[in-house]
């Protein structure tokens, strides 16, 4: 299966600051539409029969998380798929900047509403994998921090094809 999206990636980088929230919005909003149409929809014979997804499905997923307030989130993923699959609370809050008395209950669900939308409109296998779920000590009972976050080791390997 060809990808997508060639390699060497290539960035655009826009200069918004100073930018009202509203004008960023609507700048990310026509960026995603743009991805949207640049990478069509990926035909169901398509997805991977292990895990459902495609890697411009990850792309599209990735970018309407930014265009969604999910960018931590992102930034998150994209951060455990360079560590093998793993990021740490500890990362998280570094990268979102979070006061270390916040809370990370909730930290995946802007993925889940995501992927899951993503499902419903036939983008991905309708028994597509998570792509990002939180690890738990499993020797602690009862409410516990995660200690970090997992994106499975075969969307590892192909986001990182």
């Amino acid at each position: 299966m060809q990808s997508a999206i060639a390699a060497p990636r290539e960035q655009v980088v826009v200069d918004v600051t100073g930018w009202a929230p509203h004008h960023r919005h609507a700048l990310l909003s026509a960026i995603n539409d743009v991805i949207d149409v640049v990478v069509k929809v990926t035909e169901a014979d398509d997805y991977n029969e292990d895990h459902g997804w495609t890697k411009a499905a990850l792309t599209r997923l990735l970018s309407r998380l930014s265009v969604e307030r999910g960018w931590v989130v992102a930034k998150a993923f994209e951060a455990a798929v360079a560590n093998g699959g793993f990021v740490s609370r500890e990362t998280v809050y570094e990268l979102g900047e979070y006061d270390p008395s916040r809370q990370l209950k909730g930290f995946t669900r802007p993925i889940k509403r995501i992927a899951q939308l993503m499902r419903d409109r036939g983008e991905i296998a309708s028994d597509a994998i998570e792509p990002f779920y939180p690890d738990y000590d499993p020797d602690v009972a009862g409410y516990r921090p995660a200690r970090g976050f997992i994106v499975p080791s075969a969307l590892v390997t192909l986001y990182s094809e």
